[in-house]
């Protein structure tokens, strides 16, 4: 195993982000093509290494770990899960209309006047889970 590696507060920030961000057009943009009903396929070896490689760039930091990555895995970000603020009791469980309530009235308010607006695209559901003991390394 290496060494540790000391990054700035504002590397690791970045990265967050960029991963957050990432993970985020994953699922956009899985949701969209499962719309249109198109498929496609995972991204090779050679691909998810250029991003590496582009990351190693940007962030010298972690340059020297970047590059020791052979073959970068393939990887799936998990859905987030968001919960609900408020969950009454016996009121139907999370499920209940007090949860949809909250979550309605919690959207409002984190998205401003135009949450009913972009509700629709709020309730993107995650890609299907992968098996990894199906994933085909090559």
């Amino acid at each position: 195993m290496a060494g540790p590696v000391i990054v700035s507060e504002e590397t690791l920030r970045n990265l967050l982000e960029a991963h957050a961000s990432m993970a985020a057009w994953y699922y956009r943009l899985s949701e969209a093509l499962r719309a249109a009903g198109a498929r496609v396929e995972p991204p090779s070896d050679a691909e998810r290494a250029a991003f590496l490689a582009q990351a190693a760039a940007h962030f010298p930091e972690i340059a020297r770990v970047a590059h020791a990555v052979t073959v970068p895995r393939p990887y799936i970000p998990p859905p987030a899960v968001q919960a609900p603020e408020r969950v009454a009791e016996n009121e139907g469980g999370a499920s209940g209309p007090a949860v949809a309530a909250d979550a309605a009235t919690a959207g409002a308010d984190s998205h401003g006047a135009d949450a009913d607006a972009d509700a629709d695209t709020d309730a993107i559901a995650p890609p299907p889970r992968v098996d990894p003991t199906k994933v085909r390394y090559e």
